[in-house]
């Protein structure tokens, strides 16, 4: 399975590369062109234009054809509820280092997980759910806003429910449109919703 993804991955690679090299030569080919008409002809209004918006696309489409999202391949499943036995543990790297959150703890830190996931596109976790003796590992992402925490204090924020669902791989989207999907080394995407921890015995101590 591992020797197909890997096929997979090396034409999509290939297809890709000879896309981008498309299109970046004759974005090159343009943009001089229009150095040699405005050194020819003196006139500056024009080329400047086309040299400023040719660079805009070209800085767009590299951004959009390099971003990887994920394909659903069905319906959200809710694999934990705060009521529920069972654990979860999500982990996931911060600059190196290891963050894990897990269900039934508060607070967890919500702040480090939006902060992480707003630098990607979609965040690789890895979630290991256990319930008596028995344990499961799977690799998932996660996408910003599939972090639910409206009106949560991101300091005192615990897990109040998380949905899984696969992926048919991942995929650029331009334009609203995504892609052929490729394989992913991730099985598939999760959703958490996060709800107050705050424990109203804890309140009173301050009184409120």
């Amino acid at each position: 399975m591992r020797s197909g993804n890997r096929k997979y991955d090396s034409i999509y690679f290939r297809q890709q590369c000879i896309y981008n090299l498309r299109f970046y030569g004759t974005s090159l080919i343009f943009l001089v062109r229009t150095y040699y008409q405005w050194d020819r002809d003196g006139e500056m209004f024009i080329p400047v234009v086309g040299l400023f918006c040719s660079f805009l696309i070209f800085f767009f489409l590299v951004l959009a054809t390099g971003t990887n999202y994920p394909v659903s391949g069905g319906p959200w499943k809710q694999i934990y509820q705060n009521n529920v036995d069972a654990t979860i543990e999500l982990s996931y790297t911060d600059e190196g280092e290891k963050q894990t959150i897990v269900t039934g703890k508060s607070p967890v830190d919500l702040e480090t997980l939006q902060g992480v996931a707003s630098n990607y596109i979609f965040l690789k976790i890895e979630l290991k759910a256990k319930s008596g003796d028995n344990t499961l590992f799977k690799r998932v992402g996660i996408t910003q806003d599939n972090i639910k925490a409206k009106n949560v204090d991101p300091n005192n924020a615990k897990i109040a429910k998380i949905e899984y669902r696969p992926i048919k791989g991942v995929a650029p989207k331009l334009f609203g449109k995504q892609g052929k999907p490729r394989a992913s080394e991730k099985e598939g995407e999760i959703r958490i919703t996060f709800e107050s921890s705050k424990d109203k015995k804890l309140e009173k101590l301050f009184g409120n």
